[in-house]
């Protein structure tokens, strides 16, 4: 039995993708994904906790964008 030879064409942007999975796979980051934490001892947190959290994240990626 012989073997045939067949090619296999993939979309473009399927490539990409997978190229830019493995850069991201390489990629070492500057700060932890989650940064704060928070101590609720299994209460549940408000939405006040949260929109402050987010806010406060927001901030700090504007000033260490502005830095850059």
């Amino acid at each position: 039995m012989t073997l045939r030879r067949t090619n296999m064409y993939s979309d473009a942007g399927t490539i990409r993708r997978a190229i830019h999975l493995a850069a991201l796979s390489e990629r070492t980051w500057d700060e932890p994904f989650v940064t704060r934490k928070f101590q609720s001892g299994g209460a549940r947190i408000d939405r006040q906790t949260i929109r402050d959290a987010v806010v406060e994240g927001v901030t700090r990626r504007r000033e260490r964008d502005a830095e850059a």
